[in-house]
């Protein structure tokens, strides 16, 4: 009875603890960057967030690169900018599936379109999926131990 249980609360809380996110991925330089303007690549991404990093030179504000990706060990949802002498870079997090679609300079949306969190016009929270990941992570070893007692 004890492994039933196990077993059956493992295929319950399986799918969230491997969460894929679909992001958009690419990289290019100046303005005129398909990356930038385009994003048409979308990859299933085995990590926490979706990225975008944006380079401008602090001069002029003219765009030096430009990506989109996913990462682990991802700050908090939203855009961090750090100048240096040459550059401005705009890193960008996201959790929710293809949030990384806008130009890198603002908050993400939580996604437009075929990736939004939006059901039946209800919201919903972007890293819900990676808070029930981490949830089930905690929670099996614990239900583990109880079970086989």
């Amino acid at each position: 009875m004890k492994r039933i249980l196990l077993l059956l609360t493992s295929v319950i809380f399986a799918p969230y603890a491997a969460a894929d996110i679909m992001c958009y991925a690419c990289g290019g330089t100046g303005e005129e960057s398909t990356c930038l303007n385009n994003p048409d690549r979308v990859v299933k991404c085995p990590y926490e967030c979706c990225t975008i990093t944006r380079i401008e030179f602090i001069e002029d504000g003219t765009l030096s690169s430009f990506g989109r990706g996913c990462q682990n060990n991802c700050k908090k949802d939203g855009v961090y900018k750090t100048p240096d002498s040459t550059f401005l870079t705009y890193q960008t997090y996201c959790r929710s599936p293809k949030c990384n679609d806008g130009d890198g300079t603002e908050d993400p949306d939580g996604g437009k379109g075929d990736g939004s969190n939006e059901i039946h016009g209800i919201k919903g929270k972007s890293g819900c999926l990676a808070v029930s990941a981490s949830f089930s992570t905690l929670l099996l070893p614990l239900l583990g131990r109880l079970i086989l007692r």
